[in-house]
C-alpha cells in the first residue's frame, strides 16, 4: 500500500510540475441522443490557476458543472472524434475563454476505458499575431487588386510570375494567365526601349526609380509608363527576381507633346485676327489628331448659332446644319460653360440627323465653350473620324487654344469697328471739306461780282466821295475773301486733304511771283519791299512750289499788314549738300514787334496778339496757324524773331530734292534789291479781234464778264450751263472757250471732256484754248481743271487787269 500510495504521491508530483494546465477526464454517457459529459479525475496546479478554483473541489466534479462556458465546443470536438470512423488517438483544436479574453490550444490524447487526458496552452499572443497577419495579407491583397498603379514581379530573364489587375488591363489582356504567356525580354518594350537598358541599370544597386519606357499592349498600341523596380537578390548576389511598380504617363506624355505644338502656334501667330483665327483652327485639328475643326458663333440674342470659320470642311457641308444641332448647341452655350463630348455611339441620334456628321463620318464631336466678356459667345468643335475622349490634360490645352480664339475674336470685332469708324470719320471729313469748299465757293462767286464791279466803277466814278465808299466796298470784299481762303486752307489740312504736289520749280520765279502780286497792295502806301537773293546757290529743284508760294505769301501778308512804315525785307539762301536742297526764307518788317513772351501761342489757331487788337487788324487768326502747318507737312520749321517796337522777323527752314542736271543759276545784276512803289503799271491787254464763248450759269458774272470785255474788240457768246457749251461749240467757230466749273444740267469738267472728244473727231490737230472759271481755289481743284483737258484757269474773284492778261497770254501762245 505504501509503494502505491509512494507512486500515486510521484505521479501527483510530476502532473504538478508541468507548466501547461492539465486535466483527466473520464467520458460519462447519458441516454443515447444525449450530450456525453466529462468527470474530472486529475489536475494540476497550472489548471488550478486558469480555472480559479481549487484542486480538490475540481476533481470529482463534471465538467459542464464547473466549465459552462465551454462546455458545448468542447462537446462538439469530442463528439466528432467518438463518432468518427477512424478510432483517433490525438486530436487538437482552438478555443476562445471570452469571459478571460484569451485563446486556448486544447491537446487531447484518447485512453483505454474512456479516459481522456488534456493539456492546454494559452495561445492568445499567438493569435492576435495571426490576426494582425491576415489583417495585413488582406490590406496588401485590397492594396494589390485595387491599386491604381501596375504591381508585378518576373523574372532577370523577362519571365511574368506576378500582376495585377490594373497591369492586366493597363497592357490590354483578360487575365494573369493569359499575360503571363508573354515574355517582356522578348516582346514587352516598343521601339526605342528595351530590357537590357532595363537590367543594365541593377549591375550597382538594388532599387531604380522613375524609369520612362514605353511598353507594348496587347493590341501592338505603345504606351508611355514611368517605372520603380528592386532587384530580390539569392545569397550568391544574383537576381532572383524584380518587383516593381509601373503607372501610365501616356496622357502626360502626349499633353507635354500637345503643349510643344500648343507653344509653337503662338509663334505662328501674327498681326492679322482673322488670319490667326485660321491658324487656330487647322494647329487645333492637328493637336487632338482630328481631320476636322469648326468655330462657331451664338448670335447676340442667344437664339441661332453660325460657323464663322472652320478647317478642313466644305462649304457646302458646313451649311448643312439641323434645327436639332443649332438648339443643341446654343443649349449648351445658354446653360453652361463646360465642355461637351458627342459620340456616335453614347448619341447616335445627334450624329444621324445632322448631314454634317455623316458625310464627314465623324464619330466624336468635342466642344470648348468660346468666352467673351464672362459669358458665351460660340465654341470651337474638334470633330474625329475615331471615337476617342479626352483627358484633363487635353482638355487644358484647348481651353488655352479657345482663349486664344476669343483674343483674337476681341481683336477682330475691335479692328472692324475702327475700320467702320474709321470710314465713318473720313466720310465725315469729307463731307465737312465738302461742305466747306462748296460754302466756299458760294461766297467767292458772288464776291467776284462784288469786288470786279466795284473795280470797274472806280476806275469810271469822278466823284471822289462815291469813288471812296466804292474802294471801301472792295476793301471789304477783299477782307471777306481772305477770311474764306484761310477757312476753306485750315479745313482742307484738318481733314487731311491737303497732299504735297510735286514737280521741277525755280526758286526766284516763286519769290518774284509772289512778291510782284503784293506790289499791287503797297501801292500808296509808306513801305517799301525789297528782295535779297544774292545767297540763292542752288535755284533749280524739286518738290511742291506752290505750298512754298502759299508759305510766301501768307508771311507777306501779315508782315505788310502789321507794317504801317518802312520796309518789309525777303531773303533767300539756298545750298546743296549732294542730296538735298536746303532753304532758308525769312521775311523781315519794320512793324511793331513781337513780345518774347507772347512768341509761344503766335501759332496757335484762332489767337492774335493784343497789339494785333490794338491795330484793329482783321482777319481769323488763321494765318500764321496754317503757316506753321503747311511748312510742317513739308518737313521743315518756322520760327520767329524780334522784339516790341523793333519790327519781326519770320524765318522758314525747308528741305527740297535735289532736281537731275540742274540749268546753272546766273544771278539778275539788273534786279534792284528795293521794288519802288510804282513797279507795277497799268497796260492794257488787248489781243485783237477774239470771239470767246463764254459758259456761266451766274447772271452777276456774266453781266461782270460783259463789263470787263466791253472797251475790248471781242464778241462774247454766252450760254448758261456746260451742254449748251458743247452744242455752241459744235454749231459756231471760237478762238477761246470761258468755262464755269459749276454748272447745272453739264458741269464744266463734263464739257471740256466732250469737247475734247469732238476735236479728235475733227482731227487735223484741232485744239481750242478753255479757260476754267473756278471758284475753287485750292491747287487740287485746280490740278482737276487740267485733267479734265482745260489750258489755264483763273480763280474767282479775280482783278480785271489779271484777267485780261490771263486771255491775252493764252491767246499769245496759241
Amino acid at each position: 500500500m505504501d509503494f502505491f500510495r509512494n507512486q500515486n504521491k510521484a505521479n501527483n508530483q510530476i502532473i504538478d510540475g508541468i507548466p501547461l494546465p492539465y486535466v483527466k477526464e473520464k467520458i460519462i454517457y447519458g441516454k443515447p441522443g444525449d450530450k456525453v459529459d466529462f468527470q474530472i479525475l486529475e489536475v494540476n496546479s497550472a489548471m488550478e490557476l486558469i480555472a480559479g478554483i481549487k484542486k480538490e473541489k475540481l476533481v470529482g466534479k463534471m465538467y459542464s458543472e464547473v466549465f459552462p462556458e465551454s462546455y458545448v465546443e468542447f462537446d462538439e470536438h469530442i463528439n466528432f472524434c467518438l463518432n468518427s470512423n477512424k478510432r483517433l488517438t490525438h486530436y487538437s483544436f482552438e478555443i476562445y475563454l471570452k469571459s478571460q479574453g484569451i485563446w486556448l490550444d486544447v491537446f487531447m490524447n484518447f485512453h483505454p476505458g474512456d479516459i481522456i487526458t488534456i493539456v492546454l496552452n494559452d495561445c492568445s499572443q499567438r493569435k492576435m499575431t495571426e490576426k494582425k497577419l491576415m489583417e495585413s495579407e488582406q490590406r496588401f491583397k485590397s492594396l494589390y487588386e485595387n491599386s491604381t498603379i501596375g504591381l508585378y514581379r518576373t523574372t532577370f530573364e523577362g519571365e511574368v510570375l506576378m500582376a495585377n489587375p490594373i497591369l492586366v488591363k493597363m497592357l490590354g489582356y483578360g487575365s494573369l494567365e493569359e499575360l503571363a504567356k508573354r515574355n517582356l525580354e522578348k516582346e514587352g518594350f516598343s521601339q526605342g526601349y528595351s530590357r537590357k537598358e532595363f537590367t543594365e541599370l541593377f549591375k550597382n544597386k538594388d532599387i531604380v526609380t522613375g524609369i520612362e519606357s514605353s511598353w507594348i499592349r496587347k493590341d501592338g498600341a505603345g504606351i508611355f509608363i514611368t517605372e520603380s523596380a528592386r532587384a530580390i537578390r539569392d545569397n550568391e548576389g544574383d537576381i532572383v527576381y524584380f518587383e516593381g511598380t509601373v503607372e501610365d504617363i501616356t496622357d502626360r506624355k502626349n499633353a507635354e507633346k500637345k503643349i510643344k505644338e500648343l507653344n509653337k502656334v503662338f509663334f505662328e501667330l501674327g498681326i492679322d485676327p482673322a488670319k490667326n483665327i485660321e491658324i487656330l483652327l487647322k494647329k487645333t485639328a492637328d493637336i487632338f489628331d482630328g481631320e476636322f475643326s469648326m468655330y462657331n458663333r451664338l448670335s447676340e440674342d442667344g437664339t441661332t448659332i453660325s460657323p464663322i470659320s472652320f478647317y478642313n470642311i466644305p462649304a457646302d457641308l458646313v451649311r448643312k446644319g439641323t434645327p436639332a444641332m443649332n438648339d443643341f448647341l446654343v443649349d449648351y452655350l445658354r446653360y453652361g460653360k463646360e465642355p461637351f463630348s458627342l459620340t456616335r455611339k453614347n448619341e447616335p441620334e445627334v450624329f444621324e440627323k445632322n448631314p454634317l456628321l455623316e458625310d464627314l463620318n465623324i464619330n466624336t464631336a468635342f466642344g470648348y465653350p468660346i468666352i467673351a466678356d464672362g459669358k458665351p459667345s460660340g465654341n470651337l468643335c474638334v470633330l474625329c473620324t475615331k471615337e476617342r475622349g479626352f483627358s484633363e490634360s487635353e482638355i487644358q490645352v484647348i481651353d488655352t487654344l479657345a482663349k486664344a480664339l476669343s483674343l483674337e475674336q476681341v481683336r477682330l470685332d475691335s479692328l472692324e469697328d475702327l475700320i467702320v469708324s474709321r470710314k465713318e470719320a473720313e466720310e465725315a471729313n469729307k463731307a465737312k471739306g465738302q461742305f466747306l469748299a462748296n460754302m466756299s465757293h458760294e461766297i467767292r462767286t458772288p464776291l467776284n461780282g462784288i469786288l470786279g464791279f466795284s473795280e470797274i466803277l472806280i476806275n469810271n466814278e469822278t466823284d471822289d466821295q462815291k469813288r471812296q465808299m466804292l474802294k471801301l466796298i472792295e476793301q471789304s470784299g477783299t477782307h471777306l475773301l481772305q477770311i474764306v481762303e484761310d477757312l476753306l486752307d485750315y479745313s482742307q489740312i484738318g481733314a487731311g486733304r491737303i497732299k504735297l504736289h510735286e514737280s521741277n520749280f525755280k526758286l526766284s520765279n516763286i519769290i518774284k511771283e509772289t512778291s510782284g502780286f503784293f506790289m499791287r497792295k503797297l501801292k500808296g502806301k509808306g513801305v517799301v519791299l525789297s528782295l535779297d537773293l544774292d545767297e540763292i546757290y542752288i535755284n533749280e529743284m524739286f518738290g511742291d512750289g506752290f505750298k512754298l508760294k502759299q508759305i510766301l505769301a501768307n508771311l507777306l501778308s501779315n508782315a505788310i499788314k502789321f507794317t504801317d512804315k518802312g520796309n518789309v525785307r525777303i531773303f533767300a539762301t539756298s545750298n546743296s549738300d549732294g542730296k538735298q536742297v536746303k532753304v532758308e526764307l525769312a521775311v523781315e518788317d519794320t512793324g511793331m514787334g513781337i513780345d518774347p513772351a507772347k512768341r509761344a501761342t503766335i501759332f496757335d489757331e484762332f489767337k492774335q496778339l493784343d497789339y494785333y487788337l490794338v491795330k484793329k487788324s482783321q482777319g481769323t487768326g488763321l494765318g500764321l496757324t496754317i503757316t506753321k502747318k503747311l511748312v510742317e507737312m513739308m518737313g521743315g520749321s518756322i520760327r520767329v524773331e524780334g522784339a516790341p517796337g523793333k519790327g519781326s522777323r519770320f524765318i522758314v527752314d525747308v528741305d527740297f530734292k535735289v532736281k537731275t542736271n540742274p540749268v546753272p543759276y546766273v544771278r539778275d545784276s539788273g534786279i534792284k534789291k528795293e521794288y519802288m512803289n510804282d513797279y507795277v503799271g497799268d497796260r492794257e491787254p488787248d489781243a485783237g479781234k477774239v470771239r470767246i464763248l463764254l459758259a456761266e450759269d451766274n447772271e452777276a458774272n456774266q453781266f461782270l464778264i460783259k463789263a470787263i470785255t466791253k472797251s475790248k474788240d471781242w464778241d462774247l457768246t454766252v450760254v448758261d450751263d456746260g451742254e449748251m457749251a458743247v452744242e455752241a461749240y459744235g454749231k459756231d467757230e471760237f478762238d477761246l472757250i470761258l468755262m464755269d466749273v459749276q454748272m447745272p444740267v453739264m458741269n464744266g469738267y463734263e464739257a471740256t471732256k466732250a469737247i475734247r472728244e469732238m476735236e479728235k473727231a475733227k482731227g487735223a490737230g484741232e485744239h481750242i484754248q478753255i479757260i476754267a472759271l473756278t471758284a475753287f481755289a485750292m491747287k487740287s481743284d485746280k490740278d482737276l481743271c487740267i485733267e479734265a483737258g482745260m489750258d489755264d484757269y483763273i480763280s474767282k474773284p479775280f482783278k480785271r487787269q489779271q484777267f485780261l492778261e490771263k486771255i491775252v497770254n493764252l491767246l499769245g501762245d496759241s
